[in-house]
């Protein structure tokens, strides 16, 4: 059929591709309802690198973001249909513990309104590290129990041995194994954004499923779909 015939195109052989989206998301743009993404992690492990890959813009410039909290920025763009929750960074066993359970973990309790209420949550883990520590397994615990979508991310994932990297995987709990993706913005043979930005479309709602696809950039074939 001639939908099909579409459907198989590529979406880069498509010179105005992009235009057409753009004027049909914008005939349902006010309809819509932004996606909030938290994005947790201990400092250093390459949050805003893995922001500005999949999203295509310096959404996670340093500096730009609202706090919410203390410990929580958010970041926005008008080019970005997705709102940036991200957690800053921490280390537990000190002050900071407290911190970051109450600020954080208890994040989706207190934004409870429709515009700031946390649809994902994606725990980054710098894979170059070569372990996964306590307060990572401690964090993504109590996330996994908030009842809302948690992927655990191995960032830099193109500088761990093979047998380091499965090491890593195997201490995420058995619950989250199907929400364990690897990244790396260096070496695309080691990244698996496509896969990550195809499990985050279908734990969202259809309402903001919308928003997410416009907004992403590192998945063309989803946005074409």
């Amino acid at each position: 059929s001639n939908m099909e015939t579409t459907n198989k195109q590529n979406p880069q052989s498509e010179p105005d591709f992009g235009k057409k989206f753009n004027e049909e998301f914008a005939k349902i743009k006010n309809e819509i309802q932004k996606p909030n993404i938290l994005i947790a992690g201990a400092t250093g492990v390459g949050k805003s690198s893995l922001i500005n890959h999949i999203f295509g813009k310096d959404v996670a410039v340093v500096g730009t973001g609202k706090p919410v909290t203390q410990k929580i920025d958010v970041y926005e763009s008008e080019d970005v249909d997705v709102r940036i929750f991200d957690s800053k960074g921490y280390e537990l066993g000190t002050q900071g513990d407290e911190d970051f359970y109450n600020n954080v973990i208890n994040l989706a309790k207190v934004t409870n309104t429709p515009n700031n209420a946390i649809h994902l949550i994606w725990y980054c883990i710098a894979s170059s590290s070569g372990r996964v520590q306590d307060y990572d397994l401690d964090a993504i615990s109590a996330f996994s129990k908030s009842n809302l979508p948690v992927a655990v991310i191995f960032t830099k994932a193109d500088t761990p041995s093979d047998e380091e990297m499965k090491a890593m995987r195997a201490c995420i709990p058995t619950s989250l194994q199907s929400a364990v993706f690897e990244t790396s913005v260096v070496n695309e043979k080691f990244d698996q954004t496509k896969a990550l930005i195809q499990w985050s479309i279908a734990k969202l709602p259809e309402a903001l499923q919308y928003a997410f696809i416009k907004s992403q950039v590192a998945n063309l074939e989803e946005k074409w779909q």
